[in-house]
């Protein structure tokens, strides 16, 4: 009888606990939204009835037949090609709406997963902090995070002078971030070069058509990979399956690449690591846009970056949709934050017949 005594008080310390986390789970979102009535709503739409979650005014890409395979893409890329589709949701929050038209005209290539932990030590021959002091995984395929959106753009740069690849970043006219000022506030006027050659952020909009891989259907891509939510754990490590075990609390990143990729070929685009794209972040820049746009690049001023793709964390199944739309300061690290890199196609290699890479 004690041990079933201690086993109910165990799991009722349990339950409080995991209620408490995700009340400070829903207060983040809600301090990042700035919008009370929003938490409350998040709050009391957990993932097992999600509002968002089948609502069938999300919509997709308008070029369902558009395919991935004309072009050569290096190891580890996928072939994004030029195409419009529309971006957005009616489902979702405030900031994801008006539906818009986007048009992107020009192909390119995409990483088919978030920069590794090795990928970012063999460039920077270091790791960020948070993971150096916790255990890293350099050698494997854990997704680096922890970094600030300034340092995944130096990694961006290292890693195209590295492969002769001309850097897309500058500051006062240099590309050489080893010239570029210590201190962090006088890198507010970082341009990027979209015709160089080098590796970059995707912008808001390329990261979300890729997350959306063409489906025209206007309900048929909800999350990167499907439009159910019984089928989430199948393409995304979130909340409800990010944990060591159904008995622990300790959710966390996985390798990249373990869950299946959307139709394009791209992992992970829901959960694991939300990611940085190049957008200053504007909460109503889909109204500015709603007329539609072409190659849009994000909003023209503000110091806030976009954040797209949700997390490992993320409780609420709709915070992991292909059109879920949240911010971070440059500077600011984060444990559930990563990246993932493009590069303009090569149309030396256009008319290759070797194949796309993993």
């Amino acid at each position: 009888m004690k041990q079933l005594n201690h086993k109910k008080k165990h799991m009722a310390l349990r339950a409080h606990y995991v209620l408490y986390a995700h009340y400070v789970h829903y207060a983040l979102y809600a301090h990042y939204a700035r919008n009370a009535l929003f938490a409350l709503i998040a709050a009391t739409c957990l993932c097992t009835g999600c509002a968002t979650s089948g609502d069938s005014s999300d919509t997709g890409s308008t070029n369902a037949a558009l395919s991935v395979d004309n072009g050569y893409a290096p190891e580890g890329f996928v072939r994004i090609p030029a195409g419009s589709f529309l971006m957005g949701s009616t489902g979702g929050s405030g900031t994801e709406s008006p539906v818009h038209t986007v048009t992107l005209t020009r192909a390119l290539y995409m990483g088919s997963a978030e920069v590794t932990q090795g990928e970012y030590q063999a460039v920077m021959q270091t790791l960020p902090a948070l993971i150096a002091k916790n255990t890293p995984d350099a050698d494997g395929d854990m997704p680096v995070y922890g970094l600030s959106w300034y340092e995944a753009i130096v990694y961006c740069n290292k890693r195209s002078a590295s492969e002769a690849l001309a850097p897309c970043y500058s500051l006062a006219g240099s590309t050489d971030s080893d010239e570029w000022p210590a201190d962090y506030a006088e890198w507010t006027d970082i341009r990027c070069n979209f015709d160089a050659t080098g590796y970059r952020l995707p912008t808001e909009a390329e990261w979300e058509y890729a997350a959306r891989a063409g489906n025209a259907a206007t309900a048929s891509c909800i999350w990167s990979g499907t439009q159910q939510q019984s089928a989430l754990s199948k393409y995304a490590w979130y909340y409800e399956n990010s944990a060591d075990s159904a008995l622990t609390d300790t959710h966390h990143a996985h390798p990249v690449r373990t869950k299946a990729p959307n139709a394009w070929s791209v992992y992970d685009m829901s959960g694991n690591v939300q990611e940085f794209c190049w957008d200053r972040y504007n909460g109503n820049q889909y109204t500015s846009d709603r007329k539609g746009v072409t190659d849009p690049q994000g909003a023209s001023t503000g110091t806030l970056r976009v954040v797209r793709g949700g997390c490992y964390a993320n409780y609420l199944c709709s915070f992991c949709s292909v059109s879920s739309r949240w911010y971070q300061a440059p500077s600011e690290k984060c444990a559930q934050t990563g990246f993932r890199v493009v590069r303009a196609e090569d149309v030396s290699d256009r008319n290759s017949t070797a194949g796309q890479g993993e």
